[in-house]
């Protein structure tokens, strides 16, 4: 069984998590196919937009925790976070993210890197990484300062405190919350929207928009040296 099924519409193709049985939780596989898929529909010139979506109860649990050792995650695991969160960055497409019921850690660090992002009524969001012993990373920190602001962003690392959709439409996290059972369509909806604009000014614009949080993301170049040296 994939870890990632897509379904095209036109232009827009919908990627969606599937590991319903652990609430999509990010393991190294899932997030190298991830990647991957990203990278392969950018590269189609019929493709404008993509939309990321979980099946079962949940968009994401988060970082797969039975890959987590003793020791912590090992570096390699946040490089191959980091160049996911680029991917989603860079890519010349625009990405949509549709959560439900879960978005945590790692899946909160996707929908950051995205360009928009809808959330179905009652989505909880948390950023549990300071209780389990490490910073935030992924380059996820500079990209939450970039949204919610440099105070706001502390606040929801160093407390792990959990967030409704609600609260994330506030802090500017996500576009707009809608009723779960809607979700999937307005979602689809907005994508043939985007997907109608013209294709070059849509990459321009994205790549505009994007430079400061690339300019940040690149601040952070020290990430994994600061854990290796501790």
């Amino acid at each position: 069984m994939s870890l990632i099924e897509i379904e095209r519409d036109g232009a827009v193709a919908t990627l969606w998590l599937n590991r319903p049985d652990v609430l999509n939780a990010l393991s190294a596989a899932l997030q190298d196919e991830l990647i991957a898929t990203i990278e392969r529909l950018d590269a189609d010139e019929h493709i404008a937009v993509l939309v990321l979506a979980g099946r079962g109860r949940a968009f994401s649990a988060g970082s797969d925790r039975t890959e987590i050792g003793v020791q912590g995650p090992a570096p390699s695991g946040f490089e191959r976070g980091e160049r996911l969160t680029r991917t989603i960055v860079t890519a010349r497409v625009i990405i949509i993210v549709a959560v439900h019921g879960f978005c945590v850690g790692g899946a909160l660090s996707i929908l950051l890197a995205a360009d928009m992002a809808l959330a179905a009524e009652g989505t909880q969001f948390f950023i549990p990484e300071l209780d389990l012993g490490m910073p935030y990373l992924w380059r996820s920190t500079p990209l939450l300062v970039a949204t919610a602001g440099l105070h706001r962003a502390k606040a929801l690392i160093l407390t792990c405190e959990r967030f409704d959709a609600a609260a994330a439409e506030r802090y500017g996290i996500v576009h707009r919350v809608i009723a779960e059972n809607d979700l999937h369509k307005e979602a689809a909806t907005l994508a043939q929207l985007l997907a109608a604009k013209p294709r070059k000014a849509l990459e321009d614009q994205k790549r505009l928009a994007n430079r400061m949080a690339l300019a940040m993301m690149a601040q952070s170049d020290d990430e994994i040296g600061l854990l290796v040296a501790r």
